[in-house]
Parts: C-alpha cells; structure tokens; sequence
C-alpha cells in the first residue's frame, strides 16, 4: 500500500510542475503575441501540452473564464494546482502519517 502512495504522490507532484511549466507557456505566448516555440522548445510544448490537455479541457467545460474588461482570467489552473495540493497533503498523510 505504501509503494502505490507513494506513486500517486510522486505522480501528482510531477503533473503539478507540468501544469506550471503550461502556465508559463501560455503566460509568454500572451504576452508575445509573435513568439512560437522552436527546435527542442517546440517538443517540450509539445510533451506538456500532451499530458495537460486531458486534465484541463473537462476543467474548461466546467469552468468558464471570469471576465474583467476586455480580458479573460483563465482559473482552470490555478484551480487544478490547488486541487492537486489538496491531494498530495491528503497522500503525504496517508502515505508519512
């Protein structure tokens, strides 16, 4: 029990540091509006936006983006990096605990 713990965690660790490397993807492809990914950039875009697409599009559905002026706020992150918080403190009980 404690091998497969241990996995989720290590697991729901590393989706959290792909979902922020996602983040700043989308934070600089924002801001420069002319900027794509190159060469070996464009293969770990690739990778990250592979493994997130999964998780966020469901998010998206259900979660629409809050409106301020003539921006959109996207949440889905910052509310999957908290959920998944939530759940590596509930594994790290279970699994150190």
């Amino acid at each position: 029990m404690n091998i497969v713990l241990g996995i989720l965690y290590l697991a729901s660790h590393l989706l959290v540091l792909v979902v922020l490397a996602r983040f700043v993807l989308e934070m600089v492809s924002s801001w420069s509006r002319n900027w794509r990914p190159q060469g070996v950039m464009l293969i770990f875009a690739s990778v990250v936006y592979g493994i997130t697409d999964p998780v966020f599009k469901p998010l998206r559905r259900l979660i629409p983006p809050l409106r301020m002026g003539g921006i959109a706020l996207d949440l889905s992150a910052i509310i999957l990096i908290l959920g998944l918080t939530f759940l590596r403190g509930i594994l790290a009980a279970m699994f150190f605990g």
